[in-house]
This record gives structure tokens, C-alpha cells and sequence, in this order.
């Protein structure tokens, strides 16, 4: 009887405790939930910024995540090395100064940073004596890149004989020969190529130059012609339809005076002011006769006149 009691205590206490176990893990869902979606959202505004990573994790990764076999070591190493080798040989070429290259942990990979480097920083600036820390042959290559393009960029032959390589140097002649003639439109500087391949292209381009300079040409005087035709037709049509159409003088500018104007205008005032000189003045007849009469008058009343008291 004891027995089936304290099994039967024993499964009620079991289930009460998986229930609560059940809510407080519902209760962890529902509490957590908001954060959550904050760090989501946190992380996608923030997508675009390349994470840091710090020197303390990249070694738990590179060491500590069990792969620990020799392959996995020497596989990291030279992916490492590619890594510094690229940064380095950008560097270099940015601030002109190959001493980046010496950043480098591995001496093989520091020689070949610093032959890529040199001739870079070298063609760039077109200074040939940055190829001379270079062993022999590389230093022979380095210059001949550098003086071919040199001598592109000036054409100048002159500096294709600098070249140390024979074929480079030939080659350098003979594309300088090629700009000069199709820029001077003379196919007879196509004979200086000894490449008779060469020869025959560079003949080839210069007469087909000539051709479109030619069509060219002609199409821009025929352009003209019509333009003139046009303008001597609509003359014509106009003339045609006003045959007694006249020209009207140009009106003078605002402020200005027409000079004849000026001279007619003078000229009658002239003319007005001898007239007004040389006119007899007249007088006014009812005037005069008025002027008369109270003359005759005051003699009248002067012989009628009272004699002064004394007399």
C-alpha cells in the first residue's frame, strides 16, 4: 500500500515539474523574442561593413577549430602568403617604395614581390635605373619594357636602339614606322620595315586612310554645294514672287538722326528766318484811323477850353 502510494506521489510530482519545466521554457521563448529581432534588424542595417576580426579569433579559427593535420597547416600558410604577397605589391606600387615587400615572412615570396614591384614602380615613372637592384636577366627585362613604352609614348626610334633584346627592339622600330606613316599619310615610310609583313599592313592602312580622308573630303564639298544651290533656288522663288519689291533703307539706331532730315530741316528754318527779315511790317488801318480821331478831339477841347482864373 505504502508502495502504490509513493508511486502514485511520485508521478504527480514528475508531471508537475515537466509542466513547469514546459512554461518556463515557453516563458524563455516569449521574453527573448523582441531582442532577437532587434539583432537581426541591427545586422541587416549593418550588412554593407565588412566584419573586424581580431587577431584573438582569427587564431581560434586558424588553431583551435580541429583540423590539425599537416595539409590543413600548409594550405593555410600559403593562402597567408598570397595574402601578404598581394597587399604588399599594392602597396609598393602606391607609394613607389618596394621596401613594403620586406613585410613578408617567407624569402621566396619577398624576392618575387620585390621583381614585380620594381619593374612596376619602374614603367610607371619610366626611370630604368629602378630595375638595377634586379639580378641580370631581370633587370634586362625590366629596362627593355620600360624603354618600349618609352618610346611608344615619345615615338621616338631613337630609344627602341636602347633596347637590349633584339626582337623587342625590331619590333619597337618597326610599330613607331607604322604611327609615323599612317599619321603622315605616306605610305613610302612603309619601306624602312624590314618585316615584309609588317611592310604590306602598314601599306594596306595607309592607303585605306588616304581613301576615307579623300571620301571625306568629297563628301563635305558636296555638302556645300547643296547648301548653295538651296539658297541660290530660294533667292530665285523670292525674286520671283516679288519682282518690284524695294529696298528699304536701314533705319537709324535709336538716339540717332537721319543726316538728310537734319539738312532739310535747317534748311527750311533758313529760309523762314530771311523771309521773316526781309518782310515789310504792316500796320492796322482801323487802328490808325482811331488814333486820329482822338487827336482831332483833344484839339477841339484844347481851343474850348475855359481861360485860367485871373484873367
Amino acid at each position: 500500500m505504502k508502495k502504490s502510494i509513493f508511486i502514485v506521489l511520485s508521478v504527480i510530482m514528475f508531471s508537475a515539474c515537466g509542466n513547469t519545466e514546459y512554461s518556463s521554457v515557453k516563458t524563455e521563448k516569449k521574453t527573448t523574442a523582441l531582442p532577437v529581432a532587434q539583432e537581426d534588424s541591427q545586422d541587416a542595417a549593418q550588412a554593407d561593413i565588412p566584419p573586424k576580426v581580431s587577431k584573438k579569433e582569427l587564431q581560434k579559427i586558424v588553431f583551435e577549430s580541429g583540423f590539425e593535420d599537416s595539409e590543413y597547416y600548409n594550405r593555410m600558410k600559403e593562402i597567408a602568403l598570397n595574402i601578404q604577397l598581394d597587399i604588399a605589391q599594392q602597396k609598393a606600387q602606391e607609394t613607389s617604395n618596394e621596401k613594403e615587400c620586406e613585410k613578408i615572412s617567407d624569402t621566396n615570396m619577398q624576392n618575387k614581390c620585390l621583381s614585380h614591384s620594381l619593374k612596376q614602380i619602374a614603367i610607371i615613372n619610366s626611370d630604368v635605373t629602378k630595375c638595377d637592384p634586379l639580378p641580370k636577366e631581370e633587370k634586362n627585362k625590366c629596362a627593355d619594357q620600360v624603354l618600349y613604352n618609352l618610346s611608344m609614348s615619345k615615338e621616338d626610334r631613337e630609344v627602341c636602339a636602347k633596347i637590349n633584346d633584339e626582337e623587342i627592339r625590331n619590333r619597337c622600330k618597326n610599330q613607331i614606322t607604322h604611327r609615323t606613316a599612317l599619321r603622315r599619310k605616306d605610305e613610302t615610310l612603309c619601306e624602312e620595315i624590314p618585316d615584309e609583313k609588317v611592310k604590306e599592313r602598314c601599306v594596306s592602312e595607309v592607303v585605306q586612310e588616304k581613301k576615307i580622308d579623300q571620301q571625306r573630303a568629297e563628301r563635305q564639298k558636296q555638302m556645300e554645294e547643296d547648301v548653295k544651290r538651296e539658297r541660290e533656288k530660294r533667292e530665285a522663288r523670292n525674286q520671283r514672287k516679288n519682282p518690284e519689291q524695294e529696298i528699304i533703307p536701314e533705319q537709324p539706331e535709336k538716339g540717332e538722326q537721319n543726316p538728310s532730315l537734319e539738312e532739310g530741316t535747317s534748311e527750311t528754318s533758313q529760309e523762314t528766318s530771311i523771309t521773316e527779315e526781309t518782310q515789310p511790317e504792316e500796320t492796322n488801318p482801323v487802328i490808325d484811323e482811331a488814333a486820329e480821331d482822338t487827336l482831332e478831339n483833344e484839339e477841339v477841347l484844347g481851343e474850348q477850353a475855359p481861360p485860367p482864373e485871373g484873367e
